[in-house]
């Protein structure tokens, strides 16, 4: 056997024994996630939802926002303490964002029922002045196109034609 064989045969078991002797790496979520978070989790996306919604129809969402930020923060401290196997707290942090984000999707609810009906009644509105508008302009037109009529036909009047002796 040559010695090129017997490397590629040494460096093919070595390949080999290192593949089988070394554990393979585990993904990173390793740990096990408590029921409350993934509660939480899942609150925070039907909250954050909810805010998309309300800001689809047009509302304030500012004030929404901090607190679904708020919310978020929570969320990641209850993961670091479930990371730390530190479970009474992860479960407390899972339960303060889901407190929080509760508030924030009832409030994005509010919100929206509040921007549509104010959207309706600016459209109302909308309506009413263009009609409004719309009428006052036709007056107006009306109004002055007799005035300026009549003022003409009295100035046409006014004047007095004279004829030439040359086109009689």
């Amino acid at each position: 056997m040559s010695p090129r064989s017997k490397f590629n045969i040494v460096s093919v078991i070595l390949f080999l024994l290192i593949i089988f002797s070394v554990p393979l790496g585990k993904a990173s979520n390793d740990f096990l996630v408590p029921v409350e978070i993934s509660e939480a989790e899942e609150v925070l996306v039907f909250a954050y939802n909810a805010v998309l919604d309300a800001e689809k129809v047009g509302g304030n969402i500012t004030g929404l926002l901090e607190k679904l930020n708020l919310g978020g923060e929570y969320l990641a401290e209850a993961y670091v303490y479930a990371r730390l196997e530190v479970p009474q707290n992860a479960k407390h942090f899972a339960s303060l964002c889901i407190q929080t984000v509760d508030e924030v999707e009832y409030d994005a609810v509010l919100l929206m029922e509040e921007a549509l009906k104010s959207g309706d009644e600016e459209f109302l509105m909308r309506i009413v002045s263009s009609g409004f508008g719309i009428i006052t302009t036709l007056v107006c037109s009306i109004v002055f196109w007799r005035i300026f009529k009549r003022r003409y036909v009295e100035r046409l009047l006014e004047l007095k034609p004279e004829v030439s002796e040359s086109e009689s």
